[in-house]
């Protein structure tokens, strides 16, 4: 009788050792897997799977934020998803959401505005009345009296006049 294979063998995907039954070995008894004997970067295929990173620019992205653009109009000009954006906001700006992020990188373009606003108020009477009413809290405040009283006469309809 022939002497059985005693050398045990070892998945190099799953770390599991056995020792088989016989001399040929197609897979894995545990993990199943054909490519029990050779290295995971040996198999054909690079080790990072999926789809490829979106590179998305941060100063482009920054600026967008500047001048008040919504999520939606960012992620069509940048041709990215939302989720997208979100993670690459995530890995980029220290865990912080894209609410966060465009709150803090916003402040610019609110400046910009600002200055703006300050100096077409000095020539155009009309920005300065909507700087007056909205940052001042000025309104146009016009005091009316009722204190008389009112009585009705009739409806107005013939033949509903009848008591």
């Amino acid at each position: 009788m022939a002497e059985k294979n005693k050398t045990p063998y070892t998945c190099k995907k799953c770390g599991h050792v056995w020792v088989p039954r016989s001399r040929k070995v197609n897979k894995c008894p545990k993990c199943k897997t054909k490519y029990w004997n050779t290295e995971p970067e040996k198999r054909g295929r690079e080790t990072q799977q999926g789809r490829p990173r979106v590179e998305i620019n941060q100063e482009l992205f920054e600026r967008l934020c500047g001048i008040q653009c919504t999520r939606d109009e960012i992620c069509e000009f940048m041709q990215v998803s939302s989720d997208a954006l979100d993670r690459w906001c995530k890995d980029t700006y220290e865990g912080k959401t894209f609410s966060e992020v465009f709150e803090l990188k916003r402040v610019s373009g609110k400046l910009s505005l600002r200055r703006t606003l300050f100096q077409q108020a000095q020539t155009t009477p009309s920005v300065a009345i909507f700087l007056a009413k909205n940052w001042l809290g000025m309104a146009d405040k016009q005091d009316v009296d009722l204190s008389g009283s009112v009585s009705v006469v009739g409806t107005g309809y013939p033949g509903k006049d009848k008591k």
